[in-house]
């Protein structure tokens, strides 16, 4: 992975969202690469292995308590941020949200606010929520990658088996099996 340290990433969420922080995720299992408060009671952590939005506060819907929502990387379709002139949103979409459009001013089913994979942003933290997109997009590709790799191994293991079967059963000579099993393996 070729994350660079980016300290400016990692800030301190107030006293709740640290709490609600603690109780979710174990940070000695877990790097986290990016902690960043939003503007109401939110939270947006990625770590090595998934992305949390965290909430509390009553402007979230979360008076008395708060609520985690962690997201694994290959179930991430994408990340987008939105800038408006004062403010922004950074979305988390999956198959599940990605056509339910949020809102910073937004109200009922709009309200970015309030919604389980947003995270509302004043102007001046635009670069900061810019840079953990890219952070989040580039953990996003390689978890895409290490399942296309992984999935063309289970295939060339498969190839390989049968292979094997053949030049059991006297289908195929060894020579040609070695053959085929260099251009399988890409040697």
């Amino acid at each position: 992975m070729t994350i660079n340290n980016h300290d400016n990433l990692i800030q301190k969420l107030d006293g709740r969202g640290e709490k609600i922080l603690k109780e979710n995720i174990n940070q000695n299992e877990e790097k986290v690469f990016v902690k960043l408060q939003g503007s109401f009671g939110e939270g947006l952590v990625i770590t090595d292995k998934r992305l949390y939005v965290l909430k509390w506060g009553w402007m979230t819907g979360n008076t008395l308590g708060g609520k985690c929502n962690a997201f694994d990387f290959n179930n991430i379709t994408g990340l987008e941020i939105k800038k408006g002139l004062l403010t922004g949103t950074f979305e988390v979409l999956t198959p599940a949200t990605q056509n339910t459009q949020k809102n910073y001013w937004g109200s009922g089913d709009k309200s970015a606010i309030k919604s389980d994979n947003v995270i509302t942003f004043q102007q001046n933290k635009f670069n900061l929520f810019q840079d953990a997109i890219k952070i989040g997009r580039e953990l996003i590709n390689e978890t895409y990658s290490k399942g296309r790799r992984n999935s063309q191994e289970k295939s060339n293991y498969s190839e390989l088996e049968k292979l094997a079967e053949l030049k059991e059963k006297g289908i195929i000579t060894q020579k040609e099996f070695e053959a085929k099993k260099k251009k399988i393996l890409d040697l």
